[in-house]
C-alpha cells in the first residue's frame, strides 16, 4: 500500500461519519472501532509491521490508528444513541475525532519520511 492511498483511506472515514450523521444512519460500532478491519489497519498490522515494526514512527502510527478507531466508534455510538450534538462536536475541528484524525495523518507522514 502506498502511504498516499493510506491517507485517502483514512480520510474516507471522516466523510462516512459525516454522511451518517447528516442522514441519521448508523454504521456498526464494531466495524468503526476495529482498527485491524480497514484497509489501512490491515496494512499496519500486516506488511508494515513486518517491514517497519522496528521504527518508532511505525509504532506511533499504529497507536494513533488504534486511537483514531476508538474515536470513530464513539462517534458511531453517539449517532446510534441519538446524541447528534455530541457526535457533531466530536467531528468538529477541535473535537476528539478530528484531533485523533489529525494526529494519525501526522503519524502516517512521519512514517512515510522514515521509509521514504
Amino acid at each position: 500500500m502506498e502511504l498516499s492511498e493510506a491517507l485517502t483511506q483514512h480520510l474516507d472515514w471522516k466523510v462516512r461519519l459525516r454522511a451518517a450523521l447528516a442522514s441519521n444512519k448508523t454504521v456498526e460500532v464494531e466495524s468503526a472501532s476495529d482498527h485491524a478491519a480497514c484497509t489501512l489497519g490491515k496494512w499496519i498490522e500486516g506488511d508494515a509491521r513486518q517491514r517497519y515494526g522496528h521504527l518508532e514512527s511505525y509504532r506511533e502510527c499504529q497507536a494513533r490508528h488504534v486511537h483514531f478507531h476508538r474515536q470513530a466508534g464513539r462517534v458511531v455510538a453517539c449517532i446510534g444513541e441519538g446524541k447528534t450534538a455530541e457526535a457533531r462536536d466530536m467531528l468538529g475541528m477541535a473535537g476528539a475525532f478530528s484531533v485523533a484524525s489529525g494526529e494519525l495523518i501526522e503519524a502516517i507522514r512521519r512514517l512515510g519520511k522514515d521509509i521514504g
